[in-house]
């Protein structure tokens, strides 16, 4: 089973290049527009900072999340035996928005991953059901 999409380096250098060129710009440039591009340049280098998970693959015994932070490729697997995956709401709302999709290895909360991220609560919630059906299955 497997959510979301392909990690794509690619776009992560394009935007660093759109911000370098648009600092160039400022710097030479003062018309008002590219104070707006900067802005959003700012905004959306703020916005890239938190961990954004591309994909989740569970397959083979193995949970494997591909996410990236920035401009850093980051790849973690784990073994189906080693770790129970949990669906949350933040907030007190119980709305699927605010579906949160926890990793925990032992009783420590290893990943988060949220519906903000490009998934929905129906995939958690099926993934979910896979991952147990397949740790359930497997032979220890």
């Amino acid at each position: 089973m497997k959510l979301g999409t392909e990690y794509n380096i690619v776009q992560h250098w394009m935007r660093v290049g759109i911000g370098l060129i648009a600092l160039v710009m400022f710097c030479y440039s003062r018309d008002g527009v590219w104070v707006f591009f900067l802005a959003f340049l700012i905004l959306l280098t703020i916005a890239s900072r938190q961990q954004k998970t591309y994909s989740i693959v569970l397959e083979d015994n193995m949970l494997v999340l591909t996410g990236a932070k920035l401009l850093i490729r980051n790849v973690v697997s784990y073994h189906v035996q080693d770790i129970w995956l949990e669906l949350i709401h933040s907030g007190s709302t119980g709305e699927a928005k605010d579906a949160i999709l926890n990793v925990f290895e032992g009783k420590k909360c290893v990943r988060q991953v949220h519906v903000k991220e490009g998934y929905t609560e129906e995939e958690f919630k099926n993934l979910i059901t896979a991952f147990y059906v397949m740790k359930t299955s497997t032979p220890v």
